[in-house]
């Protein structure tokens, strides 16, 4: 979107969702056959609860962190997963994120929606980040989505 080639890459981190650089309690699928997608996306994470997917980061400096996930989801019921960064709740919210669905899972363009991190108010949440390297991981807790990025926005 217009808003994320805007930033400059200094204030901007994006994890590709197929770079992930472990996972436990499952196997997701690569698909790059879908309508929209930035290179490729990961698809088929949906079938163990528990099934988790991590992203290796680095900081360049201290700072504050928005996350925004881009996915696609025509789940019968709206997605959900945990959010942790280094093994903590980035906010108590993180614990079940609801991905609100999408219409479908990219067989087009206009499947694809960007979601932030929120607190329970509905707040975007900023997350502070030392430099250095740092884990985001996601979890399995109900329905299927695919994922095709997740961008940490410096403020």
């Amino acid at each position: 979107p217009d808003w994320l080639a805007a930033l400059p890459e200094n204030r901007r981190i994006v994890l590709q969702a197929e770079k992930f650089t472990g996972q436990g309690g499952g196997e997701v699928a690569e698909k790059d056959d879908r309508q929209g997608c930035w290179g490729t996306m990961i698809t088929q994470w949906h079938a163990d609860i528990g099934h988790w997917l991590e992203w290796e980061f680095e900081v360049p400096e201290d700072a504050e962190y928005r996350i925004c996930f881009r996915y696609a989801s025509g789940s019968e019921n709206a997605p959900r997963r945990k959010v942790e960064i280094v093994g903590n709740l980035p906010t108590e919210a993180a614990e079940s994120v609801t991905f609100p669905l999408t219409g479908g899972y990219a067989s087009a363009a206009s499947d694809w929606k960007y979601e932030w991190l929120r607190d329970g108010a509905g707040q975007d949440v900023r997350v502070p980040l030392t430099a250095g390297k740092h884990r985001l991981r996601m979890t399995n807790l109900g329905d299927g989505m695919g994922l095709d990025f997740v961008v940490l926005v410096r403020d």
